[in-house]
């Protein structure tokens, strides 16, 4: 017989997965809090303007390979296939950022105009 409760193990990890995702959202809250109260408009749009960026170009250089590497990997038939598959995604990754770091250090002269 199969039992309908919940492995405990799981529940723990969703709840203290969840507290800590709260702990970081009020965190954040409390530095922009700060920060605004701190610093002059002009001083705190400059920081939000790069912040956006570093967060897109964050978001560009992952471009979804996270949840396809885990996808190849567990569908791997063997370890051969697991290395090449982990070694493209790192060569990717590596030179993702490389390209989006250069894109972003030939881009701050515009940010200054």
């Amino acid at each position: 017989m199969s039992s309908d409760r919940p492995n405990p193990r799981i529940v723990t990890s969703t709840v203290s997965l969840g507290a800590f995702s709260i702990f970081s959202m009020v965190l954040g809250l409390g530095g922009t809090v700060i920060m605004t109260r701190h610093y002059s408009a002009k001083e705190f749009g400059v920081f939000t303007l790069i912040l956006v960026i570093a967060t897109f170009l964050s978001q560009m250089s992952v471009m979804g390979l996270d949840l396809s590497v885990s996808k190849f990997i567990a569908g791997a038939e063997d370890e051969a296939s697991r290395e090449r598959f982990l070694g493209t995604a790192v060569i990717a990754k590596i030179g993702m950022v490389l390209l989006l770091s250069l894109l972003a250090w030939y881009g701050i002269p515009l940010l200054r105009m």
